[in-house]
């Protein structure tokens, strides 16, 4: 009902998103024309470059499109809070006509409905995903804002910010390294379209456009100085961006010296030894965002960052925060290559031998690496226990 709200000449209108006889589907408007990469295809089949001015109208058309649906609101005036989740060129579509449209809103809604698909999804689009949904899985306005900028990005340069040859080095880029500005690939790119550029690809939420209006805004400036004076001259950038709505930093402050103490206890771990580093203090004084904020941004590739919390509501569950950090290995794993996964799959195999069942019934995650395995006897609850541990341990 939300994405078929959405009436704008730059979105393809959805009109129905169902399920039939276990099958769901999209039922939406059919633009005669190609997507963005077929449209970029054809110019490189035929030596061509993509003009600037071109690239410049059809993001601008797109940043259209996701001001209008990220400002929509309900009949008493409160935000809908809809967002994209997947911008990319594959989703930009180019109409014979010459119009270009946002596609797949309807997907992005069914993400939003069926959560357990969503994190596999981004993940084979990693490229165009903001680094804090790759580090949460949770899109946001301001994630979609960063799409747009890889797609403006890859128009004016050929390529893309970051590369890698699996999802999970593209992931660990986006978190720990800057992109090369286009203006060093493409010397081309006027500065302002640059600057243009790098603002939406921002690596933190805060330093980007904070509203898709804004970024429409300076496009449509780039565009009005190329028909006025043919070309692209300096103006200061996002004068007319304004958030729509509070948007709190995600950045710690005044941490300096427990992050620090965290690094000299992964510098340990790194060398092969162990390390314990306890964190104090009430709830809600920044303990999680510190961790996070200093292993995330660490993490070399092929290492696994996994965290588990004891709940109030179930801190009675025995091993509860260590279920909940090896469930998250799982799904880790899972991103991995075939060849790599069927190594972790015998090395389970082989720690668990005919145990699998037992681990499964408290991590679910592991059926979908090691497969189904098959029952084991009923034991008596001490028993139970006894071989519980054992296999956990």
């Amino acid at each position: 009902k939300l994405v078929a709200d959405l009436i704008h000449t730059n979105i393809v209108q959805t009109y129905h998103l169902g399920e039939a006889h276990g099958v769901f589907f999209i039922a939406m408007e059919l633009i005669r024309g190609v997507n963005l990469e077929q449209f970029a295809q054809q110019h490189l089949d035929k030596q061509r470059v993509l003009p600037k001015e071109l690239a410049v109208f059809i993001v601008s058309r797109v940043a259209r499109g996701l001001a209008y649906a990220h400002a929509k609101t309900d009949k008493d005036g409160k935000p809908l809070g809809i967002v994209h989740r997947d911008v990319s060129f594959k989703n930009i579509m180019i109409a014979f006509e010459g119009d270009v449209k946002l596609t797949d809103f309807g997907l992005s809604s069914a993400l939003a409905r069926y959560p357990s698909i969503a994190q596999q999804y981004q993940m084979r689009s990693i490229h165009y995903q903001a680094p804090e949904v790759v580090e949460s899985g949770v899109p946001t306005a301001a994630s979609d804002i960063y799409s747009v900028g890889v797609v403006l990005y890859e128009m004016l340069t050929g390529t893309l910010p970051f590369t890698g040859g699996t999802a999970v080095a593209v992931a660990l880029k986006k978190v720990k390294e800057a992109p090369t500005p286009p203006r060093s690939i493409n010397a081309a790119v006027p500065r302002t379209l640059n600057d243009i550029t790098m603002r939406a690809i921002e690596a933190a939420p805060e330093d980007r456009y904070q509203s898709a209006f804004g970024l429409k805004s300076d496009l449509e400036k780039c565009l009005s100085m190329i028909e006025e004076y043919g070309r692209i001259a300096s103006f200061p950038i996002a004068e007319h961006d304004v958030a729509e709505s509070l948007n709190i930093p995600r950045k710690t402050y005044g941490r300096e010296r427990e992050k620090a103490m965290l690094e000299r206890a992964y510098d340990r771990i790194a060398r092969g030894k162990s390390a314990l580093a306890l964190i104090s203090g009430a709830a809600g004084t920044g303990k999680t965002t510190v961790i996070r904020e200093t292993f995330q941004s660490m993490m070399p590739q092929g290492a696994f960052f996994i965290e588990g919390k004891y709940d109030p509501i179930s801190r009675e569950i025995p091993y509860s925060a260590i279920i909940r950090a090896l469930g998250g290995l799982i799904r880790q794993l899972l991103t991995q290559s075939p060849e790599k996964l069927a190594g972790w799959k015998d090395r389970l195999q082989e720690a668990m031998g005919v145990n699998g069942r037992i681990i499964m019934d408290v991590i679910p995650e592991v059926e979908l690496i090691i497969g189904e395995q098959p029952e084991i006897p009923e034991l008596g609850p001490v028993e139970s226990k006894n071989v519980f541990d054992f296999v956990f341990q």
